[in-house]
């Protein structure tokens, strides 16, 4: 092998298969139909490739970047695929909440409900009980 990075990465690329050469340089998603068949059949060739790529490229600080970020964004629509949406925030204490409002429609003051759900062990501030009661925190009737 060469001791020049680039002369070794042009000589391990000319003794690979056309198909992966495709997918090395430009990504699977430039594949056709018989590139991929042929793909499918050569799993443990392709992984062995990449890796014997890979290390080449890791010599070659521009290429390598650039072979990383392709995979950044090539793998892109797969977190999205398998990472599940979530709504970011704090975790809603709707139990806690119901509780508020079913002492506050028996007709207790706030005093009285911070009073009566912290003897129960919340650790609530009258702040917080009065948050619990705004019209735009209950659920539409």
């Amino acid at each position: 092998m060469s001791h020049n990075p680039e002369k070794e990465l042009e000589e391990f690329l000319a003794s690979t298969p056309a198909w992966k050469q495709r997918c090395l340089l430009t990504g699977f998603g430039s594949l056709n139909h018989d590139e991929i068949r042929e793909w499918s059949n050569n799993l443990d060739e392709d992984f062995r490739l990449t890796k014997e790529y890979e290390r080449i490229l890791q010599k070659i600080p521009a290429k390598w970047e650039v072979y990383r970020k392709r995979l950044q964004r090539e793998a892109q629509p797969m977190l999205e695929y398998f990472v599940p949406k979530g709504k970011p925030g704090r975790k809603q204490n709707v139990v806690l909440a119901e509780r508020i409002w079913a002492l506050d429609a028996q007709g207790r003051s706030n005093r009285e409900i911070q009073e009566t759900l912290n003897a129960g062990g919340e650790n609530l501030s009258l702040e917080a009980v009065e948050s619990y009661l705004k019209k735009r925190r209950r659920p539409s009737r």
